[in-house]
This record gives structure tokens, sequence and C-alpha cells, in this order.
């Protein structure tokens, strides 16, 4: 886990955007990266495309527990 510099978290906002956008059921409309000690945390909220309905994930990456996911 290299430190969030401002090129960092542009290729990862980039490359976050594409994979959400590669699922036809939701459109991304937020992207909150924010970096910690241990790792990353990635807020993402989707609307999903038949329902008009819009969730959020929460995806923490870190560096002792590994990937944990929350929807809200």
């Amino acid at each position: 886990m290299e430190p969030m510099t401002p090129q960092a978290k542009e290729a990862l906002n980039a490359d976050i955007m594409t994979i959400c956008k590669s699922d036809p059921r939701a459109t991304p409309t937020q992207i909150k990266l924010t970096e910690y000690p241990a790792g990353y945390i990635i807020e993402i909220t989707l609307i999903l495309n038949r329902t008009n309905q819009s969730t959020n994930l929460r995806l923490t990456f870190d560096q002792t527990v590994g990937l944990s996911v929350q929807r809200q």
C-alpha cells in the first residue's frame, strides 16, 4: 500500500469508475477515496438502473485485515 498521491488517487478513481460502469445494472454517481494509516476506504454511491434506487457500498482495504464490504 503506497501513499495516496494525487496521481494514484486519480488512477484508482478512474479504475473504480471503469469497473462500476461495466455492470449494466447500476450507474455510479459518486466515489469517495479516503486513506488511513493501514489502508484505504472507498465509498461508492450507485443508482440501480431498473428501480432508480440508490445504494452505498463501503469497501475497506486494510493491510492487516484484508477487504471488508459494507452495504448501506
